[in-house]
């Protein structure tokens, strides 16, 4: 993980909160505009290609809400937890959020 990254992973823990994202395809490889799918199997297929394991996933007001976990890195002691929105219409994610 490049010191940018590490550096706004520290500041979103200082202050209490989530880190929201878009971030760099090598700190989680999801980013605001990505098509990951446009059904909840597409969604489902896309993500776990990528390597992450779905948690939960719900459809409301037509957007996806999936929850995820993968680690951060090789060094990693714990997974991240990892928040989706995707728009149901185009199939693009909307919002990523890394829970604490």
């Amino acid at each position: 993980m490049n010191l940018s990254i590490k550096s706004a992973l520290a500041a979103a823990a200082l202050a209490g909160g989530a880190l929201l994202l878009p971030l760099t395809a090598s700190a989680s490889e999801l980013a605001t505009g990505d098509y990951v799918g446009k059904t909840k199997a597409e969604v489902t297929a896309t993500l776990e290609k990528q390597g992450y394991k779905i948690n939960d996933i719900d459809q409301e007001h037509g957007k996806f809400e999936v929850e995820v976990e993968k680690k951060v890195d090789k060094g990693a002691a714990d997974p991240s937890d990892i928040d989706i929105k995707i728009d149901q219409a185009t199939g693009k994610i909307v919002k990523v959020e890394i829970e604490d």
